[in-house]
């Protein structure tokens, strides 16, 4: 992601240097210079669909009354690191059965 504020142009994340260098390709050369660039270090040019970085919020409201506990049980405890084996102890189910619901 890219901050572009006139004076100021900055990114954040672990490949943003692709982005923040392809912004300053663009805003130097012109955009076809910077899709051509884009192009050759195979990047997806800046400001792409900011929907794929959309936070994930699980469906609750589901008939599944045993993984809705495991849900409930890792949401008070997020903090805490948790394996297959334990959630599906948690379920009331074998570790195969978990996985698969």
């Amino acid at each position: 992601m890219v901050i572009d504020d006139v004076d100021i142009v900055t990114a954040a994340g672990i490949l943003a240097w692709v982005d923040l260098g392809l912004t300053l390709v663009d805003r130097m050369l012109g955009p076809t210079v910077m899709l051509q660039t884009a192009r050759f270090v195979l990047a997806d040019p800046p400001r792409r669909r900011r929907s794929l970085y959309r936070e994930f919020t699980p469906r609750l409201q589901h008939g599944d009354s045993n993984i809705r506990a495991v849900q409930a049980q890792l949401h008070a405890c997020l903090h805490e690191p948790r394996s297959v084996e334990q959630l599906a102890q948690i379920a009331a189910m074998h570790p195969r059965t978990f996985q698969r619901r």
